[in-house]
């Protein structure tokens, strides 16, 4: 699916549009049990309510192995935003299943043709995302 934005785009909306494209993918192949924000809230939220409250072996084993995903998740997508800020990124590509030589899915970002801009004279990130989903 081909997007076209009508303007520059900065390269932190370069970096969003791949670290949501990852998170929904994720969940849409059933890698998350919940979308990325409610997952995050969720685990927040369990770590404030739960100090005091004893709960079952297998929630809190559930809850454990949330926050881990969570956290693994926030490291890639910390990754992601330092290779976007230290150097042009043409292209990403999302791997998912057995393994890199031959993965199961494949979803491929081309980034080649988007018009740069500095942060000032971009376009607004939270639009060019939507444009991106509501293409998809």
């Amino acid at each position: 699916v081909s997007v076209v934005f009508p303007g520059a785009v900065s390269r932190d909306c370069c970096c969003r549009f791949v670290c949501e494209l990852l998170k929904h993918v994720l969940y849409q192949r059933y890698q998350l049990p919940l979308p990325y924000e409610q997952l995050a809230y969720f685990c927040c939220r369990a770590a404030q309510d739960g100090d005091g409250i004893k709960k079952s072996l297998s929630v809190d084993l559930a809850r454990k192995r949330h926050q881990q995903v969570l956290m693994e998740l926030e490291g890639v997508l910390q990754h992601l935003e330092v290779m976007f800020r230290l150097t042009p990124v043409p292209r990403a590509l999302i791997l998912l299943g057995g393994n890199v030589m031959c993965p199961k899915e494949v979803y491929e970002l081309n980034l080649e043709g988007i018009c740069e801009g500095s942060a000032e004279e971009s376009l607004k990130t939270a639009p060019c995302v939507r444009k991106l989903f509501h293409s998809l």
